[in-house]
């Protein structure tokens, strides 16, 4: 991490000695989910820097130098919590936003939870994804309805001359956010109650949402791969359960899934929480196509 930061210093400085002119706003993101939120927003007055490339986490992402330049050149950097992108809260940005921080409290899930809100203050905010809060709340299109307005307040001041088009960006968007989940709604109505495995515990969100019971997951930290023990206690859970099928997710390491998968007898389907894929490049794809997916493996 020292080293990390002694080269975000030098890049810092390069950066000030680059002249940055742009007839738009830049504003730098850490994420497909974070660009897929504020392109709604934004629109077509302002250019968005997405730094983690498709197919990559945002857990695990080392940040190369010419990601501080970009964020540097911004006007402002976007991210999510300490326990999602915490490489970005070094970056050397004018104005920085993190998301998390724009959610009410009694929005916010937690991992020790398992599965409901919870509003205790106490909760550890731990730098893993085993413990304290659970960053992934993109996934739930009423908790990004949430973080709409504040999130729309921020920019309008950062930008004033696109103001007004950022709020009325933000009241469609809102609009559209309420079809999406109907939309969602209906797509999970066969499933609601069906026990779910995954590969990283990054979709409690949409469970919460949508009554689907969160029964465990392979890699509670993303890229750590869990022993031997754990893996057995993991296919005889998923045995017991009756569910038809366990999922991975295409920015980790699904070797463990696949030895899960065998050994309990059951299909293995594909759940992406970020995007940025051929098929998943907006907000609603995001939503929809997992949803589709979930129906499909556990009807």
């Amino acid at each position: 991490m020292k080293i990390f930061k002694i080269i975000v210093l030098i890049t810092f400085f390069l950066a000030m000695s680059c002249n940055n002119d742009k007839s738009k706003p830049i504003y730098v993101v850490t994420s497909y989910p974070v660009q897929f939120i504020l392109s709604e927003i934004v629109g077509t007055n302002a250019e968005i820097v997405c730094l983690v490339p498709a197919g990559s986490s945002p857990h695990t992402y080392a940040p190369k130098p010419s990601d501080v330049k970009s964020s540097y050149g911004s006007i402002a950097l976007i991210y999510v919590s300490e326990n999602f992108d915490e490489w970005a809260s070094d970056f050397p940005a004018k104005n920085k936003i993190k998301l998390m921080e724009l959610l009410p409290e009694d929005q916010i899930l937690y991992f020790d939870d398992g599965h409901g809100h919870e509003h205790n203050h106490n909760h550890a905010h731990d730098h893993n994804c085993g413990h304290g809060v659970d960053p992934h709340f993109w996934l739930d299109p009423l908790t990004v309805k949430e973080i709409v307005k504040p999130l729309t307040d921020k920019l309008a001041e950062l930008d004033p001359a696109n103001a007004e088009s950022y709020r009325t960006n933000a009241d469609l968007f809102i609009k559209k956010l309420d079809n999406i989940h109907r939309s969602a709604d209906e797509i999970l109505v066969e499933v609601k109650g069906k026990a779910v495995f995954l590969q990283h515990p990054s979709f409690l969100y949409l469970l919460n949402r949508y009554n689907m019971v969160y029964a465990g997951s392979i890699e509670e930290n993303p890229g750590k791969e869990p022993g031997p023990k754990y893996i057995k206690t993991l296919v005889d859970q998923v045995r017991e359960s009756g569910t038809k099928s366990i999922f991975s997710e295409p920015q980790l390491n699904n070797k463990i899934s696949e030895t899960v998968s065998s050994g309990a007898e059951v299909l293995l389907y594909e759940l992406d929480p970020l995007g940025g894929s051929e098929t998943i490049k907006s907000y609603s794809d995001l939503i929809l196509k997992n949803a589709e997916t979930l129906r499909k493996a556990l009807r």
